[in-house]
């Protein structure tokens, strides 16, 4: 008996509706229907500002609006070896045109000290 692989009739039929929507974008697509989202709000202000050239209070709004439109980046820690931390090494290898190049030196075996 064979396992795996694709069967037949399996999957969503072609021309099926897609998935329903979140809760949210469903409130949110019927707040639009009563006018401006917050986030158009936000922004027509601070365009208003801007254009007078009140830049603190067009910043200002620009910092509250900006989550909704630019991801925040997510930091890492690195979580190395307390006993042997990352070390950078960097090799600089100087090449005569007249002769072949070098082969590149094998990295230092894990324990070696340097």
């Amino acid at each position: 008996m064979p396992r795996g692989g694709k069967r037949p009739g399996a999957g969503r039929p072609k021309g099926a509706a897609t998935k329903r929507p979140r809760k949210t974008t469903v409130l949110a697509l019927e707040a639009a229907g009563d006018g401006p989202l917050p986030l158009e709000v936000l922004l027509a202000v601070m365009r208003y500002f801007y254009g007078r050239k009140q830049y603190a209070r067009a910043a200002a709004i620009a910092a509250q609006a900006a989550p909704y439109v630019h991801p925040r980046l997510s930091s890492i820690t690195h979580k190395g070896d307390k006993e042997e931390p990352l070390r950078l090494v960097e090799e600089i290898v100087l090449i005569d045109a007249d002769t072949d190049p070098p082969a590149p030196a094998a990295p230092p075996a894990p324990g070696a000290s340097a």
